[in-house]
């Protein structure tokens, strides 16, 4: 049975992008696993540090944990959330005003850019359930599938979804194999336009 009980204590420990972390409770130093759907989110951003009260309760592995957390005052000074990218909307902005003006100036064909608008609109939907399933716990979609969906034109969403949502920022080998299909993807297409559009011109 869960313990009403209010402990205090300090989260030592968080994963902001599986959702988990551990809070040790004070005074013994226990400590207890904690899943972000037991977070209060209202009460602020969980960081490393971050003093927090809390009660226990089984988990579902029949292991008592953290349940029912909140921030406890303001965030430790000197630690914030993760570091808000800039670099990645630029990107997305040069390459989508790109199209437009390609569009526009009839060299390339309107099903394209409405393609990339489809193809970003499924990627993103894919990100935000694989976000959903991290926090809930679920069956997750292959990093496999989400690399592919960037690779055949759908990065642009891709992005939007990293950037917005806060999935697949974190993790470093995902970001290389990311950014590694759009430089594909991109040399690929400027690759094609060039053979099909502008060396005829020269």
């Amino acid at each position: 049975m869960p313990s009403h009980q209010r402990r205090s204590g300090r989260l030592t420990t968080w994963d902001d992008e599986r959702g988990f972390g551990f809070v040790e409770s004070d005074p013994a130093g226990h400590r207890f696993f904690l899943h972000i759907s037991e977070y209060d989110r209202r009460s602020g951003r969980p960081q490393v540090g971050s003093r927090v009260t809390f009660e226990t309760g089984p988990g579902r592995d029949g292991r008592e944990q953290a349940t029912t957390v909140r921030l406890d005052g303001p965030p430790p000074r000197g630690r914030r959330g993760p570091r808000r990218r800039g670099w990645p909307w630029v990107l997305v902005a040069l390459w989508c005003a790109g199209l437009a003006l390609a569009t526009t100036a009839g060299d390339l064909p309107v099903w394209v850019l409405g393609a990339y608008g489809a193809a970003s609109l499924v990627t993103f939907v894919a990100y935000w359930r694989d976000k959903r399933a991290a926090v809930a716990r679920r069956w997750r979609t292959p990093e496999s599938t989400l690399l592919l969906l960037g690779l055949v034109g759908g990065w642009p969403g891709a992005v939007v979804a990293q950037e917005t949502l806060r999935h697949k920022t974190v993790k470093r080998s995902f970001q290389a194999a990311f950014w590694g299909t759009v430089v594909v993807h991109v040399l690929v297409v400027g690759a094609v336009a060039v053979d099909r559009w502008w060396l005829p011109l020269v």
